[in-house]
């Protein structure tokens, strides 16, 4: 089966966030057909949805591309914050429950999302944001969204 790049861009937000830390944080960039072609065995519903991870699957990639020795959830941005000034601080994934509707932006709709934080100060925190047609965008997210888009982070440690 041939890989297909546009499945993998609209399945595949956590993975792909995973990707670029492995960038940022080891200079390595490894290819999207590659890295699913080498789980296939393991993760066989990557055959139709390639790259989709839960959680479970993203804290087993987390742990196999060498990124943190643990990874804590939190619900609460305070202690993300805290977490990402502590000596051994490896990154943050953020996923999104919520998000604004395409024909009403007032209605949030359910979505299983994930973007990679690169930054946070007292009014807002930065993230890299997969988009579901292969780009990506780097920008300040206001701490306020947090409630409304039904956030969670995973923060990784060394």
């Amino acid at each position: 089966m041939a890989f297909d790049i546009s499945k993998w861009n609209e399945c595949a937000a956590a993975s792909r966030c995973l990707l670029e830390l492995v960038h940022r944080t080891q200079q390595r960039r490894l290819e999207p057909a590659q890295f699913v072609a080498g789980h296939l065995a393991k993760y066989p519903h990557w055959a139709e949805a390639p790259g989709s991870a839960d959680l479970l699957v993203t804290c087993e990639l987390i742990r196999e591309l060498g990124l943190a020795a643990t990874a804590r959830t939190s619900i609460d941005p305070d202690e993300i914050i805290r977490e990402s000034k502590q000596p051994g601080y490896a990154g943050a994934l953020l996923f999104l429950e919520r998000w604004p509707g395409a024909d009403d932006p007032r209605r949030l709709d359910h979505v299983e999302h994930c973007v990679l934080a690169t930054g946070f100060d007292e009014k807002f925190f930065k993230v890299w944001n997969p988009f579901q047609d292969g780009t990506a965008s780097e920008s300040p997210w206001s701490w306020k969204s947090w409630p409304k888009l039904e956030m969670h982070g995973l923060v990784l440690s060394r």
